[in-house]
């Protein structure tokens, strides 16, 4: 079946009938959509084309493509972060669901190989809280042997 914008709306749809928030539907057709136009510029716009080796070849074209200097990654190392490419497929993956639900298709999205993800966003206490939290411990804990195990857990 030939891919096309009424097809991407049918996939939007879909998720949308399952109660997905607006946010994760619109990037749902941005990123399904950025799959269609490579898809179309390498292979052809038609579920057929849509295979394992299709999807690697296309996580390893995501795994080349520099990344827009609006995100957070551009100044750090200049590649689509993991969590974007991991995102990416999980959008190829959720259409094939849909795909093979509405119109019965052979290829199951369970064969998928997803790329890993990988948080890099780690949020420490600064200095002040952690002195608030330790003038809390000394306040309102009646035990010594509580207090100290719990101030060095918070330090």
């Amino acid at each position: 079946m030939l891919i096309d914008e009424n097809l991407i709306n049918q996939f939007i749809g879909y998720y949308k009938n399952d109660g997905y928030d607006d946010k994760t539907l619109k990037r749902f057709r941005y990123d399904f959509t950025r799959y269609y136009h490579w898809l179309k510029n390498f292979k052809r716009a038609d579920t057929d084309a849509i295979d394992k080796l299709c999807i690697e070849e296309y996580k390893q074209h995501l795994n080349a493509l520099p990344c827009t200097k609006h995100s957070r990654y551009y100044w750090k190392k200049g590649w689509l972060s993991k969590n974007t490419i991991f995102q990416r497929v999980i959008v190829i993956k959720n259409f094939l669901k849909f795909y093979n639900d509405i119109y019965w298709w052979w290829m199951n999205e369970k064969d998928i190989r997803l790329p890993k993800s990988k948080s890099d966003r780690m949020d420490f206490w600064t200095a002040d809280e952690i002195e608030k939290i330790i003038q809390y411990i000394d306040k309102n804990e009646k035990f010594e042997i509580n207090k100290l195990r719990l101030k060095l857990i918070t330090s």
